[in-house]
C-alpha cells in the first residue's frame, strides 16, 4: 500500500513538473512573440513619424505656392469637349455607349521656363 502511495505521489509529480514545464515554455514562447510584436509597433510608429514629417514638409503652404506660380501658367485649361456631364443613374450605360474620347496629346510642360522663374 505504501509503495502505491509512493508510486502515485511520484507519478503526479512528474505530471505537475511536466505540466509546469510545458506553461513555461508557452510562456517563453509567449514572451518572444510579444517581444517582436512590441519591435514591430515601434518600427512602424518609426515609420509614421518619418511620413508625418514628410507630409507636413510637401504640405507647406510656401512650398505649394511657389509651385502653383511656377507651373499654372505652364498647364492649359481643358477644352469643353474633353468634360463630359453624365448622371450617377446613367453611368453604365454611358460608359457601353462612349466612343473612345479624341483626346488630343498633352503638351509638355516647358522645364526650362520653369527653372527660369524660380
Amino acid at each position: 500500500m505504501r509503495r502505491t502511495a509512493t508510486l502515485l505521489a511520484l507519478i503526479a509529480l512528474l505530471l505537475t513538473l511536466t505540466f509546469a514545464l510545458q506553461n513555461n515554455t508557452s510562456l517563453r514562447e509567449l514572451r518572444a512573440e510579444v517581444a517582436r510584436l512590441e519591435q514591430k509597433i515601434e518600427s512602424e510608429r518609426s515609420r509614421i513619424a518619418v511620413l508625418r514629417v514628410d507630409y507636413a514638409n510637401i504640405t507647406r503652404i510656401e512650398r505649394l505656392e511657389k509651385l502653383t506660380k511656377n507651373l499654372l501658367p505652364h498647364l492649359r485649361k481643358a477644352k469643353t469637349q474633353q468634360v463630359r456631364v453624365i448622371e450617377a443613374q446613367n453611368v453604365e450605360e454611358e460608359i457601353r455607349a462612349a466612343e473612345k474620347p479624341k483626346v488630343e496629346k498633352p503638351q509638355a510642360l516647358n522645364y526650362e521656363a520653369i527653372r527660369q522663374n524660380q
